[in-house]
């Protein structure tokens, strides 16, 4: 007898960085809990995670994300028009979009699932490799084992670009302990601290 082979499936991911207006955290946090209350109240069945940049030239930047999605997912969002009408209302005034992007889940190049994305701390490593080097470069992180989670960016920005999350719980952790990327096939690599936020954060009810 033959064993079946159970081939994983292909997954995405929509990340969002969104910049509060200046002197209007507090406010942007408040408009944004209620947009997610909206979103619960439908309720929609997507997760959305979030957290905010704790380090480098993006400080205080909130970045959102829903992943694990399947492409055709994104062919029928919660009520999209009033998803639209409720984010002016509750988000727009205190923050401006400066990305909204698709990645590819690429588990085969981090070992560690999706679900640490909820870690306390993370640190946020987004490399940007050179043309033609995404082989080279990926060979390099699959042979390093490194305990992340990888995506990798499909439409929304400069490709070939990556984005490595590597969970903590401790700051002395990430300050002290870079994540080891390959980096001889890399345009430019950016070392980030984010800070996951369970309060501006969604889950769906268990059915």
């Amino acid at each position: 007898m033959i064993a079946a082979t159970v081939v994983a499936a292909t997954l995405f991911a929509r990340f969002t960085v969104l910049v509060p207006k200046e002197g209007m955290q507090s406010d942007f946090e408040a408009g944004y809990k209620r947009h997610l209350a909206w979103h619960a109240a439908q309720p929609d069945p997507w997760s959305w995670l979030g957290w905010t940049v704790m380090s480098g030239e993006r400080f205080g930047t909130f970045i959102d994300a829903t992943v694990d999605r399947e492409a055709t997912d994104f062919d029928a969002p919660v009520a999209p028009a009033e998803d639209a009408a409720d984010n002016v209302k509750n988000v727009s005034p205190y923050a401006h979009i400066a990305s909204t992007s698709i990645y590819q889940f690429r588990r085969d190049l981090g070992s560690v699932p999706t679900s640490s994305l909820k870690a306390r701390l993370l640190t946020l490593v987004t490399v940007d490799v050179q043309p033609g080097a995404e082989a080279r470069f990926e060979s390099a992180l699959r042979s390093k084992r490194l305990p992340g989670i990888v995506f990798e960016l499909l439409n929304g920005g400069d490709v070939p670009r990556y984005l490595i999350f590597v969970p903590a719980q401790k700051m002395s952790e990430v300050a002290t302990a870079p994540p080891d990327v390959p980096r001889d096939t890399a345009r430019r690599v950016t070392v980030e601290t984010v800070r996951f936020r369970s309060d501006l954060s969604y889950e769906p009810a268990s059915k």
